[in-house]
């Protein structure tokens, strides 16, 4: 354990709940690292303190190319120093789809960390974007440890992690025994997002229904059997046949049906990529030194700048990801969603539309996104509860993009100028400046004279107008 005069502190480049990230120069070996620090708050309490120095022992014994490698520890200071990374794959989900045959080597790399992991009887427990991390070759490494836990180890809450990527089975039994199937699942169910990028928020268009809070809502949507992923390629064109089906299969809920170990998944996906690293050996020590060599000296796909979000467990820095072939979004685009808008919600960019059924739907409005209020171009804050609104998805440079074509009532006050009963039209001059207007009055429209639906003991119609009346008129869409 060296002393925290060895490292020079550089830059902060990311801060969480639980820790800090720096960059940082290890000035006995002349290299660049990343020490994870945590919070000041935290160094008093034995719990926190407790779980922040296992996970430092849980990644001092697991050697392996595809997990994140710690150097060295100062416990004076809260330290874990670890591999300098460039950044991790969230970026993709907000910016994505990546490329698919990187996304094939990001999967495989992943199913190979998995694979030592269980075989070592260790579960990872919070596979997600964020914990797929890149080095400066572009391979794909796990980081975040800190709730990693022996699959014998029965002791804390089993509902810890992004509930977004949790297991079906962490919260309801029905779904099977909680074990490394857990993060077959999550890893699935990141994939599977990765090959969508942001358009993967369209396949949850009922997530609200579960309720406002989105960590209760997902938690719900893992544990409910009838809630499910369509097979991949119902929703992208182009997505390899082998790595289709690999994802499909990860994602089940069912445990029965999901497959059954990473190894399996892993072959897969290697039977028909020549040229990608074999299978790790069954032994729990890891790769030969034969398959690192041969992983080395693999031709890994440039990365391209992109910025890098913060990670619990490492420096979150510029990365870069590679743009070639990306799956074609499916030509055919959803159904039209009509409805009556209940809220907006400009801090999360989302809104809730009841359709005609009644039942509650959760849009998330993106900057590509196009609003019009009555055939005139606006903006999402200009959206208001009660709008009605029908919400058309179509394609742009292969990306969906969703139109929302918003009815709102207007209003125009002035003189009839004239009227005609075989059309059942009015004519309306509006005030000022204001263009004339012709009105279609329909046989339901309620009609007002003076401030009464009532004329003579019945109700009022439209012979009644005459031209030169006065009129306050609330109309609904425009010629």
């Amino acid at each position: 354990m060296a002393s925290a005069s060895r490292y020079q502190i550089i830059e902060r480049i990311g801060s969480g709940d639980f820790a800090q990230v720096f960059r940082a120069r290890d000035q006995e070996l002349g290299r660049d690292v990343a020490i994870k620090e945590i919070h000041a708050q935290y160094l008093q309490s034995p719990k926190q303190l407790e779980r922040y120095w296992r996970e430092s022992q849980l990644l001092a014994s697991l050697q392996h190319p595809h997990i994140i490698t710690i150097y060295d520890v100062v416990r004076s200071r809260g330290w874990l120093v670890l591999e300098l990374m460039r950044g991790n794959l969230q970026q993709s989900v907000e910016t994505g789809p990546i490329d698919v045959d990187f996304l094939r080597e990001i999967l495989i790399g992943s199913l190979q960390a998995l694979d030592f992991l269980h075989g070592n009887g260790i579960i990872h427990g919070d596979i997600k974007p964020s914990n797929l991390l890149l080095d400066n070759q572009g391979r794909v490494k796990l980081g975040d440890f800190g709730l990693a836990r022996r699959a014998t180890d029965e002791g804390g809450s089993l509902l810890k992690g992004t509930t977004k990527y949790m297991a079906p089975e962490l919260i309801s039994a029905q779904f099977g025994q909680v074990g490394p199937a857990g993060d077959l699942y999550s890893l699935g169910f990141t994939t599977y997002e990765l090959l969508c990028g942001p358009d993967f928020s369209l396949l949850f268009p009922g997530l609200s229904a579960f309720g406002r809070d989105r960590q209760i809502a997902w938690m719900m949507w893992h544990s409910s059997p009838d809630q499910r992923l369509p097979p991949i390629r119902r929703v992208l064109e182009g997505v390899p046949e082998d790595l289709a089906e690999t994802v499909d299969r990860l994602v089940i809920k069912e445990q029965a049906r999901r497959l059954g170990s990473a190894r399996e998944a892993l072959r897969m996906l290697t039977a028909r990529s020549a040229g990608l690293p074999p299978l790790p050996p069954t032994e729990r020590e890891g790769p030969s030194p034969e398959e690192l060599r041969k992983a080395k000296n693999r031709k890994y796909l440039r990365i391209a700048a992109a910025a890098a979000v913060v990670c619990s467990l490492l420096i979150s820095l510029l990365m870069l990801l590679p743009t070639g072939s990306k799956p074609a979004p499916n030509t055919q685009a959803p159904e039209p969603l009509r409805g009556v808008v209940r809220g907006v919600f400009l801090d999360e960019r989302l809104i809730t539309v009841e359709t005609p059924d009644g039942t509650p739907k959760e849009v998330t409005i993106r900057p590509a996104d196009e609003v019009f209020i009555n055939d005139t171009k606006a903006l999402m804050r200009d959206l208001q509860p009660g709008d009605e609104i029908t919400i058309q998805v179509s394609q742009s440079d292969g990306r969906f993009v969703q139109r929302l074509q918003v009815i709102r009532p207007e209003r125009a006050v002035g003189q009839i100028t004239a009227v005609s009963l075989a059309d059942a039209q009015i004519m309306l001059a509006g005030d000022a400046d204001a263009p004339p207007l012709r009105i279609h009055v329909g046989q339901t429209t309620p009609i007002e004279f003076n401030g009464r639906a009532e004329l003579d003991g019945r109700t009022v119609m439209l012979s009644d107008i005459q031209p030169g009346d006065r009129a306050e008129v609330e109309f609904r869409g425009t010629d």
